[in-house]
């Protein structure tokens, strides 16, 4: 394999190998001088057809990535090009500091740098990244087998996540090759193209555009986040995700499901605090320990918190999903499992269909459904 240095206008200077199409990831991160990472996450997608306010809020989110891996060591690997969410990612991780890897991997005839290679169609790298790995091929897409080489090098013995924002036929391919590896893939819903084709399969019982997107859904680990939602909630997370559980991503789910309900409910006359929500936590503990009584490992806790939940909820309930009104009619315990989580019976009109039951902002619930609504949600972390 052949290195070299690349030194860019800001003062960056990057490692990067040329590398054969049947390169060996552990030879590839060898070559960068690469040791295994604390994490790894990849970061796939682009910003294609994004209004100017959906822009805004996916650079927060991105921004949000890049503090996180400065903050705790994680190695970031994307396509590494001067544009979409691999640009805001640059500017991100230039904006945070830190000493992680960002590792872009793209094919060596498409893209250039200051006295690199020129050509009509180049694509400028993104000047703030520490490594390249630049593949063969004459197409976009043509270093996916040399990315997940060297990501499965990388994650062996270390946590990965993999990001999803918008994205189109490249990005799917990327998640394909995640769900193969057994990588959860947060999907930022909302942000468009591919990351909303499989928000909607996932969390709204819509069809799969087709039959590459179909796996995807089937057997892919897939938790979704609302670009609304904001970059503190996307940076507990991750942090949730790949170093274990995280007291804000509860208080941010449990607010979530309360704020939708106080107004209906009075369960508080007054401001929120942080005291009224740790003590409401311990609440919901208790509530997990009756449902999982005499329950042994995470399979049967599983079983035990859809059997009482099937039991307090009362059923029917209003709910919204993806912007639309549905009734919650019960759960489907033929189509819910630990790796998939409780799915719900919904209605919308005369069709009835599955979603997950994490997905669904329930309108109004009575005291009990909502505390145990609450309650699964502690439970899912």
């Amino acid at each position: 394999m052949k290195r070299r240095t690349i030194a860019f206008s800001n003062g960056n200077r990057a490692r990067a190998v040329y590398v054969p199409a049947d390169a060996d990831g552990a030879a590839i991160a060898a070559a960068l001088g690469l040791s295994r990472p604390r994490a790894l996450l990849l970061l796939s997608g682009g910003a294609s057809d994004m209004s100017p306010a959906g822009m805004d809020r996916l650079r927060g989110l991105i921004e949000s990535v890049a503090r996180v891996a400065a903050e705790e060591g994680i190695t970031v690997m994307g396509g590494g090009t001067q544009a979409g969410v691999m640009q805001m990612m640059g500017e991100g991780r230039a904006a945070a500091g830190g000493s992680a890897p960002l590792i872009g991997v793209c094919p060596a005839a498409l893209v250039t740098w200051s006295g690199g290679p020129q050509g009509e169609g180049h694509v400028p790298l993104e000047p703030n990244h520490t490594h390249f790995v630049l593949t063969g091929g004459d197409h976009w897409g043509a270093g996916t087998e040399i990315m997940f080489a060297l990501a499965a090098a990388l994650s062996e013995g270390a946590p990965s996540v993999a990001v999803l924002a918008n994205g189109g036929p490249i990005a799917r391919d990327e998640v394909l090759h995640n769900v193969r590896q057994g990588r959860e893939i947060i999907v930022i819903r909302g942000s468009g193209r591919l990351a909303d084709e499989i928000a909607a399969a996932v969390g709204g019982g819509v069809k799969p555009p087709d039959d590459e997107v179909a796996p995807i859904v089937r057997n892919g680990r897939i938790a979704l986040f609302d670009i609304a939602d904001g970059p503190e909630a996307l940076a507990a997370l991750l942090r949730q995700k790949l170093f274990g559980g995280s007291e804000l991503v509860v208080k941010h789910n449990f607010r979530n499901l309360v704020l939708a309900a106080q107004s209906s409910l009075d369960f508080w006359d007054n401001p929120i605090d942080d005291e009224v929500w740790n003590m409401d936590m311990a609440g919901l503990e208790a509530l997990l320990e009756e449902a999982t009584v005499d329950c042994y490992g995470e399979d049967e806790e599983f079983w035990g918190v859809l059997y009482t939940l099937d039991s307090r909820l009362s059923f029917p309930l209003q709910a919204r999903v993806l912007g639309e009104t549905v009734t919650l009619v019960g759960l489907d315990d033929e189509r819910s499992g630990l790796r998939r989580g409780v799915m719900a019976r919904v209605h919308k009109g005369d069709v009835e269909y599955t979603v997950a039951l994490s997905e669904l902002e329930i309108l109004d619930p009575d005291p009990v459904s909502a505390e145990w609504l609450a309650a699964y949600r502690y439970w899912l972390g």
